[in-house]
C-alpha cells in the first residue's frame, strides 16, 4: 500500500477509484453457468452437472485473488491497445482501491479515458471518483459521475479541494474510554491510528513505546495499567485532536521540468530508530522542500549499544530509498542520505570485512542500495529523525519546522550546508579479530656447503672457525688463537645433526612428540631414541658391557656427502681396512692415533664402494 501512496504524492494531478461489487445475477443454463445462490436447495441426482460463474462473486475467501487475476490476465489481453492502464492496473491496484496520477490534465485524462475502457471490457463498474484536476472534474460532470471532494486513499485522508492529506483522528478518539486503561485497551487504541506514509510517526510512536514497557513490566492484558504509564498515555490522548488541523501538500512538488534531490536523515535512540526521507525540488533557483514518508521501528527488549541501533537506523533509511525508487522513476543516484553519528558514517566507509558479522552483513545491504560517497554527516541537533527516534506529541508535532519541512539549511543552496566530519582519525569499534593463521616452516640450512669439500679435517675446521665467527658477534667476550678441541667437537657435532635433520625429519618429530615412527621410516627397525639432540641406535645391546658410544651409535645416512668423508677418514685412520670395517666404526678425532673399536656411526645406507678406493 506504501508504493501507492507515494505514486500518488510524487504525480501533479491524481485520481481516485473504487471498484463497485457485483450483482450475482447470471445466466443459469447448465451448460454455460450459475451463480451462487446460498440460500438455495441442491436437490442430489446422478447426472454430473459443471456450474461456471460468469461474474466476479464479492464476499468469498477467493474473490481478492479473483478479482486480481482476472484483472491481470486483462492487462495482459489488451496492453498493445492500452499500453498506459495496462501497465498501472497491477501496480496501482491494492483490492478494489486504484489510484493513479500523470504529469498534468491532459496526461490524467487520457489515463482516465483508457483505465474505463479497459474496465469496460469485462463490464467493471467503477465509483467514488475524486480528482483534484479541475478539467477532469468538469468531464465526469458531464458524463454524470458522482464525484467525492473527500475520499481515503488507502486508509490516508485525501481533501481533493485543497489537495491536502489529513490524518482521520475520529476513529481513535470516538473509541477512548474514560478512566483507566488496561493493557488491552491500549493496544486497541494504537492499532487504530493508521498512517501508511508515516506522517505522523513521531507521535504513534509513544504508543508503541508505551505497549512495549508494557511487556517488559509483565503487565497482564486486562490489568490496569501503572501510575506512570497511566499518566503518560492520557497525556499523549489528550493532544491527538491536533493532528486533524494538520493539512500536508499531497503533491511534493516533483516534475519533468524541475530538478529534484532525494534527501534521507537517519538516527536512533536507545528507544527506537528511524529514518524520514524528503523531497527537494529547485525552480529558478529557488528550493522546496516536502516531506514524502517515513518509518521507524523500536528498539530490541534486548539492549542493543547505541553506535548498532544508529547503524539500523541507515539501514532503514537505504531500504526506504530503494524502496521509493523502485515505486516511482526516481534516480538513486540524486539521493543524499544523513546521520548524525560518526562511528556509522566510519563503518559505512570502509570494507565491510573490517567489521565484526553484525555490523559486516547490515554495512553489505547499505552499499548494495547506496553508494559510500552518499553518505553525509548531519549535527544532532538539526536531524528531524531525532523526532522519530524519540517521540513527540502531536501538539508539538504539528508546529515543528523541522519535521514538514527538514533543516533550514536544506531549503539553502549547498554552501550553506553543513560540513561533512572526517572519520579517519575516529576510533571505531566491532573491529573484527583476524586469526592469522602462521605457516612456520624448519630448514635445516648448513652454514656450509659439504659438496665443495673433499676433506673431512678441512670442512670441521673451517665449521669451527664459522662457528666462533658467530659467537664472537653475538657475545661480548671475544675468542681468539687457534682452534680448540671443544670447537672441533662442536663442529663435529653440528655435522651430525644437519646430517639427521635433512634425512630423518619426521622421525625427529615423531621422537619429539612420543608418537610412533611412520611406517616408511627406514630406521623404526633400529628402535631410535633422542639423546642430547642426536638420535641414537636403541636395541638390546643397552645391557652389554659396552661403552655407550658402542651399545648406542649415532645413525646416520650413508648417501649424505658429510657421512662418505667421514666413512673415507675413518678408512684412511684405520689403514685401508675393509668396506665392513670401515663403514661400521668410527675413530672419534679427539684421540686418532688409538683404533678402539668405539661405534659412533652406523651407516643406514652404505655408501659404494669409490669412497674408499679414493681414500
Amino acid at each position: 500500500m506504501l508504493n501507492i501512496n507515494i505514486k500518488a504524492a510524487v504525480a501533479r494531478a491524481a485520481f481516485m477509484v473504487i471498484l463497485r461489487e457485483l450483482t450475482n445475477s447470471v445466466d443459469q443454463q447448465p451448460n454455460t453457468a450459475a451463480a451462487l445462490d446460498a440460500g438455495r436447495e441442491y436437490i442430489t441426482t446422478s447426472d454430473l452437472i459443471t456450474y461456471r460463474f460468469t461474474r466476479l462473486p464479492f464476499g468469498l475467501t477467493c474473490s481478492p485473488f479473483l478479482l486480481s487475476a482476472t484483472l491481470r490476465e486483462l492487462a495482459t489481453m489488451y496492453k498493445h491497445i492500452f499500453p498506459q492502464a495496462t501497465s498501472l492496473v497491477d501496480k496501482n491496484m491494492y483490492m478494489d482501491d486504484f489510484a493513479a496520477g500523470a504529469e498534468d490534465d491532459d496526461g490524467v485524462i487520457n489515463l482516465y479515458n483508457e483505465v474505463t475502457s479497459l474496465m469496460g471490457r469485462i463490464r467493471l463498474p467503477m465509483a467514488k471518483w475524486a480528482t483534484n484536476s479541475q478539467p477532469l472534474m468538469e468531464l465526469w460532470k458531464t458524463e454524470g459521475l458522482v464525484i467525492n471532494m473527500e475520499t481515503q486513499v488507502l486508509g490516508t485522508h485525501w481533501n481533493t479541494r485543497t489537495d491536502t492529506f489529513t490524518v482521520d483522528r475520529k476513529n481513535v478518539t470516538n473509541n477512548l474510554r474514560d478512566g483507566p486503561v488496561t493493557k488491552r485497551q491500549l493496544l486497541q487504541t494504537a492499532a487504530r491510528f493508521y498512517d501508511s506514509l508515516g506522517l505522523l510517526s513521531p507521535v504513534s510512536l509513544i504508543a508503541k513505546t508505551l505497549f512495549q514497557d508494557t511487556w517488559t513490566r509483565g503487565i497482564g492484558w486486562d490489568e490496569l495499567l501503572p501510575p506512570d504509564l497511566g499518566t503518560r498515555w492520557h497525556r499523549w490522548v489528550s493532544t491527538l485532536p491536533s493532528p486533524s488541523d494538520i493539512l500536508i501538500p499531497r503533491w511534493v512538488g516533483t516534475s519533468d521540468k524541475d530538478s529534484y534531490e532525494i534527501h534521507v536523515f537517519c538516527d536512533a535512540s536507545e528507544g527506537a530508530y528511524g529514518a524520514v526521507l524528503y523531497v527537494r525540488t529547485s525552480t529558478c533557483n529557488h528550493y522546496s522542500v516536502r516531506l514524502l514518508c517515513s518509518k521507524n521501528r523500536l528498539a530490541p527488549v534486548k539492549r542493543v549499544t547505541l553506535p548498532r541501533l544508529e547503524l539500523l537506523g541507515a539501514l532503514l533509511g537505504s531500504r526506504l530509498l530503494r524502496y521509493l525508487c523502485e515505486a516511482t522513476n526516481f534516480d538513486v543516484r540524486n539521493a543524499l542520505l544523513w546521520t548524525d553519528s560518526i562511528i556509522t558514517l566510519g563503518w559505512i566507509r570502509h570494507d565491510p570485512n573490517r567489521w565484526k558479522p553484525f555490523v559486516s552483513n547490515r554495512v553489505t545491504e547499505i552499499h548494495n542500495h547506496t553508494n559510500t560517497s552518499q553518505w553525509r554527516h548531519c549535527p544532532g541537533k538539526e536531524n528531524p529523525a531525532d523526532l522519530l527516534s524519540r517521540g513527540v506529541t502531536a501538539d508539538k508535532l504539528k508546529n515543528s519546522d523541522i519535521w514538514w519541512h527538514g533543516p533550514s539549511w536544506l531549503s539553502k543552496p549547498v554552501h550553506h550546508w553543513p560540513l561533512d566530519a572526517p572519520t579517519t582519525d575516529t576510533p571505531l569499534p566491532e573491529v573484527r579479530k583476524l586469526n592469522h593463521q602462521v605457516l612456520i616452516v624448519k630448514t635445516s640450512t648448513p652454514l656450509l656447503d659439504a659438496t665443495r669439500y673433499s676433506s673431512y679435517w678441512k670442512l670441521l675446521r673451517i665449521t669451527a672457525w664459522v662457528l666462533r665467527f658467530k659467537q664472537n658477534i653475538r657475545q661480548k667476550e671475544k675468542t681468539f688463537g687457534e682452534l680448540t678441541a671443544s670447537e672441533l667437537s662442536n663442529a663435529r657435532l653440528y655435522w651430525l645433526q644437519i646430517v639427521q635433520r635433512e634425512h630423518f625429519t619426521m622421525e625427529l618429530d615423531a621422537i619429539l612428540k612420543s608418537s610412533p615412527l611412520p611406517e616408511r621410516s627406514k630406521i623404526a627397525r633400529f628402535n631410535p631414541f633422542l639423546d642430547n639432540g642426536l638420535v641414537r641406535l636403541g636395541g638390546r645391546l643397552q645391557f652389554a658391557e659396552l661403552s655407550r658410544e658402542q651399545r648406542h651409535p649415532i645413525l646416520l645416512d650413508g648417501q649424505h656427502h658429510f657421512s662418505r668423508l667421514l666413512i673415507q677418514q675413518t678408512h684412511i685412520c684405520l689403514h685401508h681396512l675393509g668396506v665392513h670395517i670401515a663403514t661400521r666404526t668410527a675413530i672419534p678425532f679427539e684421540d686418532r692415533s688409538s683404533q678402539r673399536s668405539e661405534a659412533t656411526l652406523a651407516g643406514v645406507q652404505a655408501p659404494p664402494q669409490r669412497t674408499l678406493y679414493n681414500a
